[in-house]
């Protein structure tokens, strides 16, 4: 009898982590379909190119990169960019209500190195916090692509340094 209670209990526990886990990936999923949204909608308002990383201040210490915070960027401020000399009269933001965070309440960051491998969302995080996101990784990677591997608009990366998950806005060629 206990050794049945105690095959329920994990049969349980397993099912909740797994639609825990699902339910986690569908936010960040979500999350980087808002972020793009905005970034199309500024876009059409601006009528301006997406903007390069460069012209916002990087990220702060305690993240893997140095692309900046979505906070930092023209969704949420009417920034002069490189090629204007003040902001845009045609900014209509804040272009997302409020700054977009995952489950664990780590910001989102983006990159736009102008090169032929696209406009990205970052969603990165230290080694310690590795297992938590590996594990969403297929579950992202069939919300968003079919699970096509790295191939589509979601990748993922991992170093000694650091792991992220990528969304691409704009299409180039995969580099993850």
């Amino acid at each position: 009898m206990v050794s049945i209670i105690a095959i329920l209990v994990a049969a349980t526990t397993i099912g909740g982590l797994n639609v825990l886990r699902r339910a986690q990936a569908t936010r960040i999923a979500s999350d980087f379909r808002q972020i793009e949204t905005a970034w199309v909608t500024w876009r059409a308002d601006t009528h301006h190119q997406y903007p390069k990383e460069n012209e916002y201040p990087p990220n702060p210490p305690g993240y893997c990169d140095d692309e900046p915070l979505m906070q930092n960027t023209n969704l949420f401020n009417n920034h002069e960019l490189d090629d204007e000399t003040a902001p845009n009269p045609r900014w209509n933001g804040p272009y997302l209500e409020d700054i977009p965070l995952d489950p664990w309440r780590r910001q989102y960051t983006y990159d736009n190195d102008e090169d032929a491998s696209g406009v990205y969302i970052f969603l990165t995080y230290l080694p310690a916090d590795a297992g938590r996101y590996n594990q969403l990784i297929p579950i992202l990677d069939e919300l968003i692509d079919n699970s096509d591997g790295t191939g589509g608009r979601f990748g993922w990366y991992s170093s000694a340094a650091c792991g992220g998950i990528v969304y691409r806005i704009i299409p180039g060629p995969a580099t993850y």
